[in-house]
């Protein structure tokens, strides 16, 4: 359906993840098993520093699990060149971080239209695409504004829309 997000399955199976190196390295994921169905949310909550980062640092693609497998959207990301992993990265997956990390150089609107850009869309589809989410997130007025000139909450719902263009 038309406006409707497309999911995909994630796999993790035995992953673990190493922080750091040498007498300061930290075992931060520890056979780490997780199976995701299109359409399922889930909470990741926990202390400081206890892997949450890591975790999905390594589930979307950024990180490299030292071990196990993940799996985006039935592709086995450690099988594929880091070329591809960027691609699926871009087209399949989209992450929101703490900080939004929009680019100071472009408005908002700018920010979301580049993401769709990169995973492949035209630029007319990505605009269109900005438009709506901005409106559904209650961010037209401001979607020509640059990231200084947004509050916090602001860049965060533009990162949202910026990770969601691709469906």
């Amino acid at each position: 359906a038309r406006g409707v997000p497309a999911v995909i399955p994630l796999s993790l199976e035995g992953v673990a993840k190493r922080r750091g190196s040498g007498r300061r390295s930290v075992q931060v994921l520890h056979d780490v098993t997780l199976q995701l169905s299109p359409g399922e949310f889930v909470l990741v909550e926990g202390p400081s520093g206890s892997g949450k980062t890591t975790l999905l640092g390594v589930a979307g693609g950024v990180l490299t699990a030292d071990a196990g497998r993940v799996l985006v959207a039935d592709q086995l990301l450690t099988a594929l060149p880091r070329s591809q992993q960027r691609r699926i990265r871009a087209c399949r997956v989209g992450l929101v971080c703490q900080r939004a990390n929009l680019l100071s150089g472009l408005t908002a609107r700018d920010n979301i239209v580049l993401m769709g850009t990169i995973a492949g869309m035209t630029g007319h589809d990505a605009g269109r695409e900005a438009d709506r989410l901005l409106a559904s997130l209650d961010m037209s007025q401001l979607s020509a504004r640059r990231p200084n000139e947004l509050s916090g909450g602001e860049e965060q719902r533009v990162a949202v829309a910026r990770a969601l263009v691709h469906h």
